[in-house]
């Protein structure tokens, strides 16, 4: 296959909505849980499971048991007692505070002086006590929730100043505004009953069967009104289905527990819906309305009205019930036509690479959706995987024999969710247009698709939100701007639910100062950042040449800074990202920090460039990342990250955690300046949602000129080093290490890489040594979607020349049990030599043993054997049996030095 075709074939590939290879949830009409691969060994799963437990302890020992690792790893399934809830991380003391300020909002008054006998009430006046001190500052918050009004903004004369908790007191930062209402029944007691729809097809109960924390069986009852009876009755019941046709449900009646619905058309099954909808008036209510996007109430976020129902905190394309509708349930329109662009390609400086040589941009077209309106995939004709110009579908026809049988009055407002067709990211779309039809309803947007940057004619799976008629599960809620109404089905009982915190703000905390006169020595430390609001439909920009686009914003924002220490703070239920580096931030460090149940991503650095010139100090460099815990974040936008980063150099992440995203771990969409390094961290449970992606993800389509790599201005960067992290690519992810287009100057080694093997695409000069490579054949796929499985030890594709191509793969161990160890593209019998990486020197445990083994290659199958005479390398590879998974977890804890 050459390169053209390996192109191609991502197109095809990606262009299908399919559950096989790239979804291999449900197998044979099954569902699989995808945390251990389909066809991985149980008993050797729980040997490695085990010892990344071990390693998450070894790397973050300050966090004790980590229960929440435990979990993920679910690691119970492997006879292990579940640990003990961790306690809070002990926050150091400041050992000199120097001029302290202290805040209470229980007792705090500001026209206080600020000692600890008088404090003021509010950050606001602590912090405008402490300008025009000289040397170091702190600002003690005392115990309790303090709710900004706007963002606490810190410029050039806050320069030395600490914000802190105090004596380990918990302190929150709130993004929300705290609200007293009181509820009055709308709809308590009712059903929504609907003729010939079953509720329970994603459930799938047998006859007379129950389905543990999701269905109940009653018994057989001779009607309709009966099973509702019986569902009324039930506390813990919140729908009912029955049925009336023959066969062996005959009269079977259900009651559905875990409030989740979507119905599909079948004949002779009755399904009804229990409300429990209260009301409350907001008028007396100061707030922005076009800000509030979330509920919380009791620490909780509360679910916007949707269809079909999900909770994204535990269910999403990766769980049984995904609350997503499938793609195929749905007609996509026609794209949206934007208006020509001005296009931008630059021959010198170039970069030598297999492809991606030349910095080209547009500006206008379809890059208008973003702000500025520059774009690389804004091109006519962009070039990578699937690559092609930017294009979204202007909106949807949905069969309703597989949609909501709903009537809905006022449409408008309504966010439509959706993958985009390659399952590379996620749009919202904000629906202006809705019709319904005989048997179908149309849904039509203006604005929206702008969350991801590589576009595409169609979508995949969707859900759609913020419709008042779809109110109908426990935690959902909608609120009529119109008529300042909030309604709400309640997860537990009303008389507890009267105190509600309505999101207002973005950004809680602003650091801004310039590259000339940057903020210094600024230090967050032991607080709590929560409650603020959604910004998926704000303002969106692209980067580079990544897939990403990004909203340049985050709960802690930084730009224009030295010296910042972001450090023992959590972040969780926020709508946007947590911390943002942007421009001149350098000599930074975010450490010990966890990060979860977040909309958007963790942790991102965003340069700015004068085109592919980087050579300005406008991007973070020379940053610090450590232990630090991140998960289940990415609940809303899918293209998201614990990690990312674009025009950034010389960043350190070490001794970090990452678990339960939807896509990568640790994003890297641009070389740009290189000399990064990636150790000792831990990721596994990543990609749970999308496609073709790895848990580590890197790409470098465009060069840009900096200096870190020689000290001159030159197009090439730096080298990256990643090594002695543990990285398991389950769920859908394909390479632990997914070095995707273009990506080149990698240095990997002493890794554990788990259910993948080592890739290179089009691009060039990566060395992998000394890894262990841990069954990368065990995804489950058919002969049509191979390459989103790879199940090899080593595949490279897309080289188009020898020019310093330089791909190394030395002294690895690889187990696989499949007889081909090898997939080289790209190749001819001419080319084999000189187009393959250079292979020395490695271990390969194999059923087949050295005879056995193969070599897949473009151009036809070989024996090991025979590759190594025409090829002329690899020859003192040495193979072994397969070892035992109490040998592998061995392995593991030698290579880590557990």
């Amino acid at each position: 296959m050459n390169t053209f075709l390996l192109l191609l074939s991502v197109v095809i590939a990606t262009s299908t909505d399919r559950h096989i290879g790239m979804f291999p949830n449900r197998i044979n009409g099954e569902f699989h849980d995808l945390s251990r691969p389909y066809l991985a060994d149980v008993n050797v799963d729980c040997h490695i499971k085990k010892a990344a437990y071990d390693f998450a302890k070894a790397i973050q020992p300050e966090r004790g048991n980590h229960r929440a690792v435990f979990d993920a790893l679910q690691l119970q399934q492997c006879d292990m007692e579940r640990p003990e809830e961790d306690k809070p991380l002990n926050i150091p003391e400041i050992k000199d505070p120097g001029f302290t300020v202290f805040v209470s909002i229980t007792n705090g008054n500001d026209n206080n002086d600020g000692s600890m006998n008088r404090p003021v009430k509010t950050l606001e006046k602590a912090v405008s006590i402490t300008r025009g001190i000289e040397g170091r500052k702190t600002v003690y918050l005392r115990e309790g929730t303090y709710y900004l009004s706007k963002p606490l903004l810190l410029t050039k004369v806050d320069d030395n100043l600490t914000i802190s908790s105090y004596n380990n007191e918990k302190v929150v930062l709130s993004g929300a505004k705290e609200a007293k209402v009181e509820w009055k029944p709308y709809r308590v007691g009712e059903f929504d009953v609907f003729s010939d729809q079953d509720a329970a097809v994603d459930i799938a109960p047998q006859p007379g069967m129950e389905v543990k924390d999701r269905i109940k069986f009653y018994s057989k009852v001779p009607s309709v009104e009966e099973c509702q009876t019986l569902c009324d009755k039930d506390t813990e019941c919140t729908g009912f289905v029955w049925y009336e046709k023959e066969g062996d449900y005959f009269n079977n009646c259900f009651g559905i527990i875990d409030g989740e619905f979507r119905m599909i058309s079948s004949k002779g099954v009755t399904s009804g819906v229990k409300l429990n909808i209260y009301v409350a008036d907001l008028s007396d209510i100061d707030i922005d309305d076009s800000k509030f996007t979330s509920l919380f109430i009791n620490g909780k976020r509360q679910i916007l009205a949707r269809y079909p129902n999900g909770n994204p905190e535990y269910t999403g394309y990766h769980t049984a019930n995904s609350g997503f509708a499938a793609a195929k349930d749905g007609k996509w329109q026609k794209p949206r036509e934007f208006p020509a662009g001005y296009e931008i390609h630059l021959d010198k400086p170039s970069l030598q690479k297999t492809l991606y040589t030349n910095y080209q941009i547009a500006l206008g077209g379809t890059a208008v959706q973003w702000t500025p309106a520059i774009s690389y995939w804004a091109l006519a004709h962009p070039v990578g995987g699937g690559g092609c110009t930017y294009s979204i579908p202007r909106g949807i026809d949905v069969s309703l024999a597989n949609w909501s049988k709903r009537e809905w009055q006022h449409p408008e407002g309504a966010i439509f969710h959706a993958f985009q067709g390659g399952y590379w990211g996620f749009w919202m779309f904000e629906v202006d247009g809705y019709e319904r039809h005989e048997d179908s309803v149309s849904l039509n947007w203006t604005k929206g698709g702008f969350q991801e940057c590589r576009g595409n004619a169609r979508g995949g799976a969707f859900f759609v939100e913020n419709v008042l008629e779809e109110l109908d599960a426990p935690g959902e809620y909608f609120y009529d701007k119109a008529n300042k109404r909030l309604y709400l089905y309640p997860n537990g009982t009303i008389e507890d639910m009267t105190t509600v915190l309505l999101s207002q703000q973005e950004n809680l905390i602003e650091i801004r100062g310039t590259s000339d006169h940057p903020v210094m020595n600024i230090t967050l430390n032991g607080m709590t950042f929560a409650y603020t609001r959604n910004t998926y439909m704000e303002p969106f920009e692209v980067p580079s040449g990544g897939d990403w686009a990004l909203h340049r914003g985050g709960v802690v924002f930084v730009d224009g800074a030295e010296n910042i220490h972001v450090q023992y703070n959590v972040f969780e239920q926020n709508g946007n990202n947590n911390v943002f580096f942007t421009n001149h931030v350098t000599h930074s460090v975010i450490e010990y920090n966890e990060m979860k149940y977040g909309s958007d991503s963790g942790i991102l650095f965003i340069g700015s460039s004068d085109l592919m010139d980087g050579t300005r100090e406008e991007h973070p460099h020379d940053n610090l990342i450590q232990h630090n815990l991140l998960h289940e974040l990415g609940l809303y936008n899918k293209q998201s990250s614990p990690f990312m980063q674009s025009k950034t150099a010389h960043t350190t992440w070490t001794h970090n955690i990452f678990f339960n995203v939807p896509r990568a771990g640790i994003n890297i969409n641009d070389a740009f300046g290189g000399g990064n390094l990636v150790d000792h961290s831990l990721m596994f449970n990543t990609v749970r949602e999308t496609a073709d992606h790895g848990p580590l993800n890197t790409w470098d389509r465009m060069p840009f000129i900096t200096t870190y790599d020689s000290g001159e201005p030159s197009t090439k960067p730096q080298e990256s080093k990643i090594t002695q992290n543990f990285v398991i690519a389950n769920y859908h992810a394909v390479w632990p290490l997914d070095h995707d287009d273009g990506s080149c100057y990698y240095y990997d080694f002493d890794n554990v890489l788990v259910y993948g093997g080592f890739k290179t695409y089009l691009g060039h000069s990566k060395i992998s040594e000394n890894n262990l490579y841990i069954y990368p054949d065990t995804k489950y796929a058919d002969e049509t979607n191979e390459f989103f499985t790879e199940p090899y030890c080593c595949i490279t594709s897309g080289q188009k020349d020898v020019y310093g191509w330089g791909e190394v793969w030395h002294n690895n161990t690889c187990i696989i049990k499949s007889e081909a160890i090898y997939w080289f593209n790209g190749v001819s019998p001419e080319t084999l030599k000189e187009l393959t990486p250079v292979l020395d020197h490695n271990t390969i445990y194999t059923p087949h043993g050295k005879e056995g083994t193969k070599v897949n290659m473009s151009y036809g199958t070989k024996l090991h054997s025979e590759f190594v005479k025409e090829a002329e390398k690899d020859g003192d590879a040495v193979f072994y049996p397969l070892p035992t998974g109490k040998r592998i977890e061995e392995m593991i804890h030698e290579k880590l030095h557990i």
